[in-house]
């Protein structure tokens, strides 16, 4: 049980406070002046013998949101009270069990409850899933049921719209909502619709990572259900279906409020309402407010919010493939459609900005840390060159070649690479049809796309042929270094002391690509690169050592089942979410110095840290206290 004194706790943010009885100097709550309705559990009520109940974050027609306190883990959660406003009442002051109508709203009531744990069980099957808020637990208690969810540190998508002046360019849009996407996937896939996306039930952490939350709308979908299903709706983002209390209601449905989610987040403007559609359809193109969207795009999404549900996408896996997988073609009467490739187009990459003479002599100065596992990539090459007497000829795709009106320095890769007019500034088309060498994305203005060549198959353990010229014959002046299809090599080859250095002066950006870590990998160092997606090491669950100081990264949530984790550098990196690492108990070592975090409460269960370093970032005073009254033994520089 908790150390903690619950009379310390800020019922606003779960903090500890020094002056209960004062405001809190985090959140601004204030005891003496909160007033909840008279339907809301009074905060420092205690449910199934371990979660306090917080001040109210969300109240509507079906339930309403705590922010709470797990007095075993000593973490802040989110409860989620089953209370539909039409068929239940309460009067806090009187207790805390829920009052039901009599006659049919008690059935209704008991059915929906009864659905409520029911999803709530189904629910908790995908607690890996990044784009839903995870449920850690569920109960039945005062008559009513609750769900205990992971505490999410951030916004609503439609404050953090507001705050951002209403609208999203298309490419951040797509790359932010796919999380969402595929797991609603999944969730469709045993049966639950959720019936009630929107902006309003959509948060944003701090690093702009995208979770779904509030089912409590959600339902079964079979034929049996449908037969009564409740009428529930938010206007813009509802289909005609959810209009009619036997409206046919199955994944198309939220296939309709995921695409009027997108279009509200490109546009600027909530799609009319589907009833005034059924009269006149008013709902513009996507291309009158953004003239730079992708055909794919705009088709896909207008396709999703088509009045009718047969001509909409019947799963969100078919949305996905038309988002990210698909091309678009016209038939002979010219009408377009989508062809799907099963080939994801990458998003655009930003070119490294040339360095002037003064900034390379500082660059040079710095050791670049290049390390697989415990083998550099130079050794790999090594590896390739000792066990292959002659190297496969590379199959290239011959570039296009593009003529700028400023000197740039190549880069001496095998296959010629484009180069780009920096004084223009127009927008290169996505290709209509899909081509087996390369694949292009049109890029933002000031960036660059590469062309993704086929190559012939690499064995395990070894790098292309022409990586490995790059890596052999000119590694002094290789800017960007790519590694796609290499593996660490096996124990027996591992050498032993640590890291290795590379010659890589100038090597400003690491592509880490398709490498594949073995689970006997325990150490990686990767400083001073480019690198922003760590996905290669989701599986790497022996890693104990992890430097990733000076990157471009900002989502930690590959390594969240990294258990034996013991040392953590981040410096200077772009991360403000913690919440992937807070199942790395075994954490002894975090530096943090210069990165985006503004809150601590997600380190609170790593009681093994002895350091921790916050220099140069948005936390407070008081937040270190608070941090340093649950784990008392950490040294903490701030």
């Amino acid at each position: 049980m908790s150390k903690i004194n619950p009379d310390y706790l800020c019922p606003g943010c779960m903090a500890v406070l020094d002056e209960p009885d004062l405001p809190c100097p985090l959140c601004g709550f204030d005891k003496n002046t909160y007033a909840a309705s008279p339907r809301s559990l009074k905060p420092f009520t205690k449910l199934n013998g371990k979660y306090l109940v917080g001040k109210v974050i969300g109240e509507g027609g079906f339930g309403i949101t705590y922010i709470g306190f797990n007095m075993e883990t000593d973490l802040p959660v989110a409860i989620k009270e089953y209370f539909p406003s039409e068929l239940a009442t309460r009067d806090s002051s009187q207790g805390n069990t829920i009052n039901v109508f009599s006659g049919e709203a008690k059935d209704l009531y008991r059915e929906g409850l009864e659905k409520y744990l029911r999803e709530a069980r189904n629910l908790s099957m995908f607690s890996d899933l990044p784009g839903i808020v995870t449920v850690k637990d569920f109960f039945y208690e005062n008559e009513t049921a609750y769900i205990i969810m992971e505490y999410i540190n951030g916004m609503t998508l439609k404050q953090y719209l507001t705050k951002v002046g209403g609208r999203m360019k298309q490419n951040e849009v797509i790359k932010m909502m796919k999380p969402v996407l595929e797991s609603m996937n999944k969730i469709h896939e045993v049966g639950i619709i959720h019936r009630d996306i929107s902006p309003d039930n959509i948060m944003i952490t701090r690093n702009k990572q995208i979770k779904l939350t509030d089912f409590g709308a959600a339902r079964v979908f079979d034929t049996e259900d449908n037969k009564s299903i409740t009428v529930v709706l938010k206007r813009g983002y509802a289909p005609e279906e959810q209009y009619r209390a036997k409206g046919n209601q199955g994944p198309w449905t939220d296939v309709y409020a995921l695409c009027a989610t997108m279009y509200r987040m490109i546009t600027g403007v909530t799609p009319q309402e589907a009833l005034e559609r059924i009269i006149e359809d008013n709902v513009e193109p996507i291309s009158k407010y953004d003239p730079n969207v992708w055909p794919e795009t705009e088709y896909a999404i207008m396709k999703g919010l088509s009045l009718r549900a047969q001509d909409r996408f019947q799963t969100v896996n078919e949305l996905i493939d038309a988002l990210y997988y698909s091309v678009l073609e016209k038939d002979e009467n010219g009408k377009p459609y989508l062809v799907v490739t099963k080939e994801n187009v990458p998003e655009p990459q930003p070119v490294a900005p040339a360095q002037n003479p003064a900034q390379e002599d500082e660059f040079d100065s710095k050791p670049i840390v290049v390390s697989i596992g415990r083998t550099t990539a130079e050794e790999f090459a090594a590896q390739m060159q000792a066990e292959q007497s002659v190297e496969p000829e590379p199959v290239v795709t011959p570039q296009p070649q593009v003529t700028s009106s400023q000197s740039v320095e190549s880069e001496p890769v095998v296959t010629p690479q484009p180069q780009v007019t920096s004084s223009q500034s127009v927008e290169p088309e996505r290709p209509v049809a899909p081509q087996p060498q390369v694949t292009e994305r049109p890029a933002p203005q000031g960036q660059v796309v590469r062309p993704q060549v086929t190559e012939r198959p690499i064995p395990q353990g070894q790098i292309a042929q022409s990586q490995s010229a790059v890596l052999q014959g000119q590694k002094s002046q290789t800017e960007e270094l790519q590694l796609q299809e290499v593996s660490a090599p096996p124990r027996s080859q591992e050498k032993k002391g640590g890291f290795f250095k590379s010659t890589f002066k100038k090597l400003v950006k690491l592509q880490l690509g398709k490498v594949r870590f073995e689970d006997t990998v325990t150490e990686l160092n990767v400083e001073h690169m480019d690198v922003g997606n760590i996905q290669v090491l989701k599986e790497c669950y022996g890693l104990k050592k992890l430097v990733l100081n000076n990157n471009m990264l900002d989502d930690l949530s590959p390594i969240s089942e990294c258990s034996k984790l013991e040392y953590l550098a981040l410096r200077n990196t772009l991360v403000g979410d913690l919440s992937p690492i807070s199942n790395c108990t075994n954490l002894k070592y975090l530096d943090l110095w210069g990165t985006r975090v503004t809150d601590l409460h997600d380190l609170y269960s790593l009681t093994k840290l002895t350091y921790l370093c916050v220099k140069n970032t948005d936390i407070r005073e008081a937040q270190v206290e608070d941090f340093k009254k649950h784990i008392p033994d950490c040294v903490v520089e701030f």
